[in-house]
């Protein structure tokens, strides 16, 4: 029989009860749905639960657990099923002490919950319960799995909400109601508040009044990872973030990889000094940033599709652009001179050279990563051309034409000048045979 101190609570139909179970009798105690011995037999209705996502299990929960002594999580949801007994005994239904009459009310609602026979299942919490067995069985860790804290998580107090069975109906209501209503955090949301992931920490900080954006960040846009075209918004937190992963990358600074550990404060400051350096010397040498901190107003002006700039408004365009330098300076190019080159670059989405690679017909931005890896060379290409010897101009040559479903591309064609514009230089047709 198990024995728990907890809480009794009423919603709507059901009784429940909060309690703490120490993490290595939970996984004595209880099961997933999909480890019933009945699993098998129960028809696609009574299979209340999902399936068991193995890779978000071993690869972020598990890891985040083993790794962090701050870690938490909210209550487990366990389903207690047909068991023998299933009782609830206030504290003062045993203790006859008078108290004092405040205490009265909630004191009904303390006591102690009797569990015997029957099966306790994992209604909502299955993957975290995973993360705990997989770590306290040794399976975390025999299979290459790292943390300091993996052996302390079999002493942990998990937060566990009880509730009886009633019919198969009522708990699948049950279960598609916690799922239903239970939304997820967004990326934004996730960069905004983690205290571990050593890139989100850095770029908030980018953002900061002592960052190179200085005191506008109104220029971020925190809330989604969009920017509309009348927006005087110049990025997003999102797209900040993904440039800080390809600039610490190019630099070779690896000390916030594992984004489930803080990292050390000294890490913190060296991958930040790098990252303002860049963001400095960007917001500063190309124009289009440079005078929209200034005025605003010229955003999205600059960002109209025909513009020069207008890819470098755009977050994938921002994105390419800043990989497009951080490849060209691990060839050995010059950051402030290449960051100055962008400015020379026709980057308007009426451009035929963007075409099927990041943009479609109309000039919308294209999704995909494929295509934002090749508009990054190209633009590599053209701000360092000299980096590129003939088997690699020739590479990337094959790609443009198989992206653009050419029999053959010439990019020392297309040159940098910003007296004219590449749209009215780029014919198509020439190369094709």
């Amino acid at each position: 029989m198990t024995i728990l101190a907890c809480v009794r609570g009423t919603m709507g139909s059901h009784n429940y009860y909060t309690a703490t179970v120490n993490a290595r009798d939970l996984t004595q105690i209880s099961r997933p749905a999909n480890q019933l011995d009945k699993w098998a037999t129960f028809s696609i209705e009574e299979r209340f639960q999902r399936e068991l996502n193995i890779k978000r299990v071993k690869e972020h929960i598990a890891p985040y657990l083993a790794k962090n002594k701050d870690r938490f999580f909210g209550s487990l949801i366990i389903l207690v099923y047909k068991p023998k007994i299933f009782e609830f005994e206030a504290f003062t239904e045993f203790v006859k002490v008078k108290l004092p009459l405040p205490y009265r009310g909630p004191s009904d609602r303390i006591g102690f919950l009797s569990i015997d026979g029957g099966e306790l299942i994992l209604l909502d919490g299955q993957h975290r319960y995973a993360a705990i067995s997989d770590i306290i069985k040794g399976d975390y860790l025999s299979s290459g799995g790292e943390g300091e804290e993996a052996h302390n998580i079999a002493n942990d107090d998990i937060p566990v909400l009880f509730i009886d069975f009633q019919s198969s109906e009522t708990t699948r209501r049950v279960f598609n109601t916690l799922n239903r209503y239970a939304k997820q955090m967004g990326k934004n949301d996730n960069l905004i508040i983690s205290e571990d992931d050593g890139y989100a920490i850095s770029s908030r900080k980018i953002t900061d009044t002592e960052g190179p954006f200085g005191n506008n960040d109104k220029f971020i846009n925190w809330k989604n990872n969009t920017i509309s075209s009348g927006s005087t918004q110049l990025t997003t937190l999102n797209t900040i973030y993904e440039i800080c992963k390809d600039i610490l990358k190019v630099e070779g600074f690896q000390l916030f990889e594992d984004i489930q550990t803080r990292p050390s404060d000294s890490a913190l400051n060296e991958g930040y000094e790098i990252l303002h350096h860049w963001w400095e010397l960007a917001l500063r040498k190309v124009d289009v940033y440079s005078k929209g901190l200034n005025n605003p107003r010229t955003l999205p002006k600059n960002r109209k599709e025909t513009c020069q700039s207008a890819l470098l408004l755009k977050p994938l365009g921002q994105v390419a652009a800043f990989k497009a330098v951080a490849k060209a300076k691990h060839r050995g190019g010059d950051l402030e001179l290449l960051f100055n080159a962008l400015n020379d670059v026709d980057l308007s989405l009426t451009n035929d050279l963007w075409l099927n690679v990041i943009t479609k017909a109309g000039g919308k931005i294209l999704n995909g990563k494929d295509g934002v890896e090749l508009c990054s060379d190209i633009i590599s290409y053209l701000i360092h051309p000299e980096s590129f010897d003939k088997k690699s101009l020739d590479k990337l040559n094959e790609r443009i034409a198989k992206m653009k479903a050419l029999d053959e591309f010439d990019l020392s064609k297309i040159k940098r000048n910003k007296e004219t514009t590449l749209p009215e230089q780029l014919d198509i047709e020439m190369f094709i045979n």
